[in-house]
């Protein structure tokens, strides 16, 4: 049943793709064109960060990003087909743990540089309404892994306990002006095509806005993880949660994880918005029904768009992870706090520069804290 699922994939992505190679024109119609024609973008940005948050090569090409992609129609009576596929390097990417498929089976260099497909999917039906079928980015959490279209450097520490991608079907539906909805099945966080270990997943997100300046989502994964089998999958479930690479322990058979967000987005006046967000995450042994780790977070941010040129952005984020047993590293509980402020200066049409300052505090056993100056620089197409 298992290779049943992924060649169905498989011959669906060639097939959409295909269908557009042939029926692609250089002279859409310009009233045509935003639901014919193919889009393409990306940006290639670099990085500067020095402080406590720096990594071991402070300049860096941190995210080259190209899109090609062709959207659904936004016509409810019209049935549409399109794909989306985002290809990107650099040391801030996408990966996809021991698939030993094209989008999995990578390693970065020495320099911490790899590549990676980020979206690659084919979809049928229309705005109102689609399904979408591959590799696809997650419902769940705040922040855009798009540099070039969050409004900070950094990430906070709540991101990286998200699943960025899964791979599998979602369901998508806007109900009406004031509900959507969306609904899939996947095959667990960062899993690739191959999907070698037979992890399984189910993705739940409703939203709804209540009135015009104000909206709330939430957004729940429940997860089942089978046993780490190499170094891959252990890196793979260390990436989803801490229990094995702050706490040091590896849990014994399978395991279910639960993670939710819920998302609330106020516009306070035309230029500002406030948005805040909370993260929590679960981890149980199947076996036992017994919870092994548990995780919460909030964070939360305000926007301020002074003009086209300039936006300013402050950032407060806390996040804690604790577990429900003696730790390996006599530790049993870590709290994180953070604040971050930065400025996106759009210097022409297709060049930005973000400089953004950052303070950490985080208790372990012992107090460790620092300032972090952070700048993206590069361009966007």
């Amino acid at each position: 049943m298992k290779g049943r699922v992924q060649l169905f994939f498989w011959a669906l992505l060639i097939g959409i793709l295909a269908m557009n190679f042939f029926s692609f024109s250089l002279f859409a119609d310009e009233n045509e064109k935003s639901e014919t024609a193919y889009q393409f973008s990306g940006h290639s940005l670099m990085s500067y960060f020095d402080g406590y948050n720096a990594g071991s090569a402070p300049l860096e090409m941190d995210q080259t990003w190209l899109t090609f992609q062709k959207d659904l129609s936004a016509d409810p009576q019209k049935v549409d087909w399109g794909f989306q596929s985002d290809f990107l390097f650099g040391t801030s990417d996408a990966s996809s743990y021991g698939d030993s498929t094209f989008d999995g089976d990578w390693t970065r260099s020495g320099g911490g540089y790899g590549f990676s497909f980020l979206n690659l999917y084919g979809s049928v039906g229309n705005k109102k309404c689609n399904l979408i079928l591959g590799k696809f980015l997650t419902p769940l959490g705040y922040e855009m892994y798009s540099r070039a279209g969050f409004e900070l450097c950094s990430y906070n520490r709540l991101t990286f306990h998200e699943g960025l991608t899964h791979t599998g079907g979602l369901l998508q539906y806007q109900i009406n002006d004031q509900w959507s909805a969306k609904f899939g099945i996947a095959m667990g966080d960062d899993v690739g095509f191959g999907n070698r270990y037979g992890d399984s997943q189910i993705l739940c997100s409703v939203r709804w806005d209540p009135v015009e300046k104000i909206s709330i989502c939430y957004s729940g994964s429940w997860a089942h993880y089978h046993p780490e089998h190499d170094a891959a999958e252990t890196a793979r479930l260390a990436q989803a949660y801490d229990y094995t690479k702050i706490f040091g322990k590896t849990a014994s058979g399978e395991t279910d994880f639960y993670k939710q967000t819920v998302l609330v987005q106020i516009k306070l006046t035309d230029h500002l918005n406030f948005n805040t967000f909370t993260d929590y995450g679960s981890l149980e042994e199947c076996r036992t029904n017994r919870q092994l780790y548990e995780d919460f977070g909030i964070g939360s941010y305000l926007i301020w768009q002074q003009n086209k040129q300039l936006r300013h952005a402050l950032r407060f984020a806390w996040y804690r992870e604790e577990i429900r047993e003696e730790s390996a590293k006599g530790i049993d509980a870590v709290s994180y706090y953070e604040i971050s402020a930065g400025t996106t200066i759009q210097l022409k049409d297709h060049f930005m520069i973000r400089p953004e300052l950052r303070y950490d505090y985080a208790f372990e056993e012992k107090r460790s804290e620092g300032f972090t100056l952070g700048t993206i620089f590069g361009v966007v197409f």
